[in-house]
Order: C-alpha cells, then structure tokens, then sequence
C-alpha cells in the first residue's frame, strides 16, 4: 500500500492483486462552498402524505410503467411480479453448478432443521418436510436475491405453537389444530406477500424530477459514505453490483467514500472493484466532491 501526491483511491492488478490508496500529503485541496437552499415548506397533509409513501411504496412499483407501450409494461409486470423473467435469459451453466452445489450443502441443513421445527409447533415431522423444500421452489420463481435461503425458523415455531395451544389441544383434536396451523400460516404469508409488492431508487427519481421542475442542473453522480459499514457479505456486494448497474442505467456516476479495510478487502477479492472507475473510490466524502467537481469543471 503506497501513499502519494493524490487524494483518490486507486485499485490496479498485479501479481498479488494489491489496492492502492492514494492520500493527498502535500497538496492542499481547494474546497469549493455550494449554497444549498431550505426544503420548501409543506403543510401537514403533504407531510404525512410523504411518511405514507415512504412506508409503504419505497420504490414507487408504478414508476417504471410510466410512457411505455403496453407489450413493455406486459414485460415489466411479469419481471416485477416474478423476477425469474428478469434474471433467466441470463443464467448459465456456471450459476447452475453453484446453485447445485449450494442447494445440496442448504438441504442437509433445512431438512433436519424443518423437521425439529415442525415439532416445535406440534405439527406432524411431514409438514416440516414440505417445509424445507416447498418454499425454496416458490421463491426461485417469486424471489428477488439468489442469497437467501427460505424455511421456517425456531422463533416461529415457538410463537405459533404456544398460541395455537392456547386455542386447542394438539393432543385431543389435532384435525383442529392443523388447520388452524394453516391458517395462521397462510395470513402471514399472505402478509409477508404484500408488504414484497411495495419494494429502493425512490430518492434517486424524486431528485431527478425535482431537478426537472426547477430547471436545475442535471444529477450525475451519487457518493455513498461507507463510514457506519464495518463489514460486507456476499448479499451485500450483490447489493453494490446492483445498484451500480441500476445508476449506470441512469447515466449516473456511483463513488464509494470511506470504506473500512476488511470491506475494501472483500470488494476487492470479488472483483467488484474493476467495474468502477479510477475516480470511484475515496478517503472521504470531502475528497471525492471536491475532486468530482474538479474534473467537470475541467471538461470542455
């Protein structure tokens, strides 16, 4: 790890993949004020109204249906509504040999683990069973991430079976018992199904269209500071690749600022970092404004 006259963070391949941080020493960045204005100021409905949309429809599920044929919100629709359609045409020989190799090393574990749980809810060991490998089939058709793995858990379990007990013996009427079981299963998943209707990118789209209405300068890059991030695992560089694909798609720039060693570390070993570009990674957020800005000034 080298320090010299830069204030960027740079990565580079070598023989022993190493990531070079590059901090300013001697060279005094000129730090440019930006006046920034107070919100506009909103009524109490408006607010309330805003705090409602934010719980509940984060993404806004309808924005992307907005000027398109009917044959693209078709598409649109299936790939919201099961991502399959939206992550199948590219699936390859390599994800299917680690998603065989995952879902044998998950099975030797859920299967057990469904059973002890199904019995800790006094249900028959059988619908712990169906448990362990029905979920997963669903999800691989209706999930979002390829990084969970969809079962019950002993929390559950626990809570259902007391309260189910509390109504009806297992012992003495266990007909009863198992269909109330479903029943309460079924309403929580039929919960859990709606909260997954209303799902990130709501900031970047009000901005935009903020700037849109008040003829301001175009967005062009986002800067996230990974200060509070101490640790990343694999859903959460899927999670980065992700994102940068979604601003990439909007012509905007993503820059990371200040991320910790052991999270530089695993961005790193997961090549992640090559997708970014030489002005994609920062000491602080400071650095990277000022030098962001820099360079655009700088361009004709």
């Amino acid at each position: 790890m080298g320090v010299n006259n830069c204030n960027r963070v740079e990565h580079f391949s070598s023989s022993s993949h190493e990531t070079s941080i590059r901090v300013s020493t001697t060279t005094t960045i000129s730090m440019e004020i930006h006046s920034v204005c107070l919100p506009p100021k909103q009524t109490t409905l408006q607010k309330l109204n805003h705090k409602l949309t934010e719980i509940f429809f984060p993404d806004d599920p309808l924005y992307r249906f907005k000027n398109q044929t009917w044959c693209k919100k078709l598409l649109l629709a299936l790939q919201f509504l099961c991502p399959i359609f939206q992550w199948g045409p590219e699936y390859n020989l390599r994800l299917l040999r680690s998603d065989v190799i995952s879902g044998l090393t998950i099975a030797s574990l859920a299967i057990p683990q469904g059973i002890s749980y199904a019995k800790l809810a006094n249900l028959p060991p059988i619908i712990g069973l169906y448990s362990s490998f029905v979920p997963p089939l669903i999800y691989s058709i209706l999930g979002s991430s390829r990084h969970l793995a969809v079962g019950p858990v002993s929390i559950a379990s626990l809570v259902m079976g007391s309260m189910l007990s509390e109504a009806v013996s297992f012992t003495e009427d266990p007909i009863l018992y198992l269909k109330l079981a479903f029943t309460a299963t079924f309403f929580a998943g039929l919960f859990q199904a709606s909260l997954g209707l209303l799902r990130i990118l709501r900031w970047v789209r009000e901005e935009e269209e903020h700037i849109k209405t008040n003829n301001e300068n175009a967005l062009k890059c986002v800067i996230l500071d990974m200060t509070a991030v101490t640790a990343i695992d694999t859903s959460g560089i899927e999670m980065v690749c992700e994102l940068q694909k979604m601003m990439s798609k909007r012509s905007l720039q993503i820059v990371l600022a200040n991320p910790a060693g052991s999270v530089m570390e695993k961005l790193q070993k997961s090549k992640i970092l090559e997708s970014f570009e030489s002005n994609g990674l920062y000491i602080t957020v400071g650095e990277a404004v000022a030098d962001i800005t820099s360079s655009w000034k700088a361009q004709p």
